[in-house]
């Protein structure tokens, strides 16, 4: 979906989070569905992956983000609790989002980071 602004928080959402995280749904035998880097190899169950509706689900996604260099700006204002993410050394954050639930806001903020930075990607100089 291309505007995750608009989705609620659950699976759909999840899955749109770690699609932007860059991993690949797989089939497994046992299990069902999940999450892979490679396509071979799970990371997660797909129904364990909740980063839009619990807290431990969402300090997944900070801890990921953390990984690839982006810091989180987390603030609690009168409408709700606001979220960006920004490079490591720049305070200069991509989109922010707005909602009442901190995981739900933590995983669009981090979708749109994700998707900003590959909206933005340099192009690839000739060699």
């Amino acid at each position: 979906m291309d505007d995750v602004s608009r989705m609620p928080a659950g699976p759909e959402l999840d899955a749109e989070m770690a699609r932007a995280l860059g991993w690949i749904e797989i089939e497994m035998k046992y299990s069902g569905a999940g999450w892979s880097l490679d396509g071979v190899h799970p990371i997660y169950i797909q129904d364990r992956f909740t980063p839009s509706t619990t807290w431990d689900g969402a300090g997944q996604v900070i801890e990921e983000m953390q990984r690839r260099g982006w810091e989180l700006a987390l603030n609690v204002t009168g409408v709700g609790v606001a979220a960006s993410f920004h490079r490591q050394g720049s305070y200069h954050p991509f989109k922010f989002f707005i909602a009442s639930y901190g995981p739900f806001v933590i995983t669009i903020a981090a979708i749109l980071a994700l998707r900003s930075e590959a909206d933005h990607e340099p192009p690839e100089l000739d060699k």
